[in-house]
């Protein structure tokens, strides 16, 4: 009866014990962009109706969205707490960000985006960080975190593995199409 339960249901979606497989949280991650789009075109359509549609989806998904990357973030042995590294930085760099603008007269704008500039990056190198431990493949053993992602591991999921950069392409593929989604998405909100 157990084996008849999917390792996906709503309990393990809100849960941050154990480890998930890359193919399982980029999933997650295409399927929240693509109902991101979705509830952007359904904003758009419907002009009698101002719901936050946007905003509500991200409330609903920022719990199992959490979640599944801190899992993602065990499989490759990381504690999950690596995922507050942007978030901290964000924060800070919005500290920052006000200050400076409190500090400086708004003639000055330029050199408060000047003396944001390191905190920037600092901030983009968290993120671009964050995104590779995210696409890097799982530990095949148990680690302390527990078993590994799915009992059966698929070709590919070791860098020595010669299919392992085809793998990660079709990854960047799917990231691709998304940009492209997204910057269509965005000429239609400006009308270009």
């Amino acid at each position: 009866m157990k084996d008849n339960v999917p390792s996906t249901s709503l309990l393990r979606s809100i849960s941050f014990r154990g480890r998930s497989s890359r193919r399982e949280y980029w999933s997650w991650v295409l399927c929240v962009i693509l109902l991101q789009i979705v509830c952007g075109f359904l904003r758009d359509g419907l002009d009698t109706v101002d719901l936050p549609l946007n905003e509500i989806l991200f409330l609903v998904t920022l719990l199992p969205g959490t979640a599944v990357a801190v899992r993602r973030l065990h499989d490759t042995n990381r504690s999950g707490l690596r995922l507050l590294w942007p978030i901290g930085t964000f924060v800070f760099l919005w500290s920052v960000f006000f200050f400076v603008l409190i500090r400086i007269d708004i003639g000055s704008f330029g050199l408060a985006i000047l003396i944001m500039g390191p905190f920037l990056l600092l901030f983009l190198g968290s993120v671009l960080v964050l995104a590779f431990w995210l696409c890097l493949p799982g530990d095949s053993d148990t680690n302390r975190h527990g078993p590994a992602a799915r009992s059966k591991r698929m070709p590919g999921n070791d860098v020595t593995d010669a299919n392992f950069f085809t793998n990660t392409a079709s990854l960047w593929l799917i990231f691709l199409a998304v940009f492209v989604l997204g910057m269509l998405f965005l000429a239609h909100l400006v009308d270009l």
